[in-house]
């Protein structure tokens, strides 16, 4: 898991070392096999471009089969992404299911939804991991 530096779209986001940190807690158990990356090329990209960390990764490890993991409604986005297709040829892809949007195997949950909640103070335990929910709670974010 990398958390991206800037949204390549503009989207407004938490600080960069507090979703590193809540990575890290909610992907805990997974642990060796998931692996949470904070990148010195990641901090460099800065205009975003999942494609070119990618590239970056794919170069440093090759051994490493890597996996692409975003919502569906993304994937309805992908010609306005920078070089979608070498993402998918890079990455086994995993789509999310979002409201709306074609089903995928994994849980639909939105960020955008975490954060609304968040903001509306409505419960969201059964939306994240309690070790992620407390750490939101302690450092006051999407308040």
């Amino acid at each position: 898991m990398i958390p991206c530096l800037a949204h390549a779209f503009g989207k407004k986001m938490a600080p960069f070392e507090d979703r590193l940190r809540m990575c890290e807690l909610a992907f805990s158990e997974l642990s060796p096999q998931v692996k949470i990356l904070k990148t010195d090329f990641e901090i460099q990209n800065t205009k975003g471009y999942s494609v070119l960390t990618l590239q970056h990764l794919c170069q440093k490890n090759p051994q490493v089969q890597f996996f692409w993991v975003m919502g569906t409604d993304l994937m309805q986005q992908k010609k306005q992404w920078k070089n979608f297709d070498e993402i998918e040829k890079m990455a086994s892809l995993y789509p999310i299911a979002r409201a709306g949007y074609e089903a995928s195997l994994l849980p639909e949950i939105s960020s955008s939804e975490i954060r609304e909640k968040i903001s509306r103070q409505e419960a969201i335990a059964s939306l994240i991991p309690k070790n992620v929910e407390d750490y939101l709670k302690t450092k006051g974010l999407y308040r």
